[in-house]
């Protein structure tokens, strides 16, 4: 692929991926933006978090594999120049102001949304899982320590989050799903991520 054409696609990517990252935790901390329909309106807080997961790990996932593609082969031989310039504005980085550009868009397409998918996963450990229109079932680090029967996870909605009208979950199974996309995906970010590019540049 053309260091062009990927500079495009890792832009965009990288502005649908803020985009939903802070909507999704704008959510969880009770504010809505409402600008787009992409985000169901009733998802709020807790429950918010499960979309940031479902969602945004997969396209982060992709989005770091794409940064991790252009650093190897595309970018230049120290951390800032191996990244892709953000909208194909490749700025001199001997001065500060390309510098600061090149740290805005690693903060913004990158370490945020890394942060963020971090902060989704310990605000859905918060939430509650109800059995369907009754009492509350499990909270907390119970998520990981309470196992569900066999045969109640193929029960039809019998297990609600975030209240007991809230949307079905698997207790126990999808935590521990949750848990390790998010600890795949911090892998993969601090083995590919940081550090300089390529060793040998031309």
């Amino acid at each position: 692929m053309k260091r062009k054409d990927l500079t495009r696609i890792w832009t965009v990517l990288g502005l649908i991926i803020f985009y939903l990252t802070i909507e999704v935790f704008l959510r969880t901390r009770g504010v809505e933006l409402n600008l787009s329909k992409f985000i169901y309106s009733g998802w709020r807080q807790y429950t918010a978090s499960i979309f940031g997961i479902l969602f945004g790990a997969p396209l982060f996932f992709i989005f770091l594999y794409l940064t991790k593609y252009f650093k190897k082969r595309l970018g230049g031989p120290t951390f800032l120049s191996s990244l892709p310039f953000a909208f194909g504005i490749e700025t001199d980085l001997s001065d500060k102001l390309g510098r600061r550009f090149q740290v805005f868009f690693f903060t913004t397409f990158l370490a945020i949304p890394m942060i963020c998918q971090i902060y989704f996963l310990f605000n859905m450990i918060q939430g509650t899982v109800y059995f369907t229109g009754g009492a509350p079932f499990v909270s907390g680090l119970g998520h990981f320590l309470k196992p569900v029967p066999i045969h109640q996870i193929f029960a039809h909605d019998m297990f609600r989050y975030g209240e007991n009208t809230g949307v079905s979950f698997l207790p126990f199974y999808q935590p521990w799903f949750f848990l390790i996309i998010e600890v795949l995906l911090v892998i993969y970010f601090i083995k590919n991520i940081p550090g300089k590019g390529r060793k040998e540049f031309d």
